[in-house]
């Protein structure tokens, strides 16, 4: 069973009330169209409560491909992965890296009127209390118009790609 990206993930739990359990996340998923290997890969998540996205996140990639627990994984709210290199914060990688959480991203970013430019995003972000290191990455982005946050992912992720 192949991993679920941070994005995909964003869209299957659109509309979850957290905290939720992972009853809760299955049933919202499978709301928001969720096939059988998404129910599956939520069905091995430990059991708990998650307070954010993000701890979700944490928490299914610490699942192998077969759905085992890797010994990365954690249980919810329990701190980041070895894998994602963070701390026990729930930070976002945005220190040091320039690499961010797209699910953390998304949270500094609620309530931004897309289409929107880099400096809507940043002000934005601050307002929902996005640290330095969220607010660098973000005032990396190229100029332009975003359409949706996806538009913003993409290019943060391109500029993970490009070394900068």
């Amino acid at each position: 069973m192949a991993k679920l990206n941070p994005i995909q993930l964003q869209k299957y739990l659109g509309g979850v009330d957290y905290p939720a359990s992972k009853e809760d996340l299955a049933r919202q998923a499978e709301q928001n169209g969720a096939d059988n290997d998404v129910r599956a890969l939520l069905d091995q998540l430990p059991d708990g409560e998650y307070q954010t996205p993000a701890d979700v996140s944490r928490a299914l990639g610490g699942l192998d491909d077969d759905g085992s627990r890797g010994e990365e994984g954690r249980s919810p709210g329990r701190g980041r992965t070895a894998a994602s290199g963070g701390d026990d914060e729930g930070g976002n990688d945005a220190q040091g890296s320039g690499e961010i959480n797209p699910i953390e991203l998304q949270k500094h970013l609620k309530g931004v009127d897309y289409p929107a430019n880099k400096q809507d995003l940043t002000r934005q972000a601050e307002e929902n209390g996005a640290d330095g290191g969220m607010r660098a990455v973000l005032d990396r982005l190229p100029d332009g118009e975003y359409q949706t946050p996806v538009d913003v992912n993409k290019a943060i992720g391109q500029l993970n790609r490009d070394g900068e």
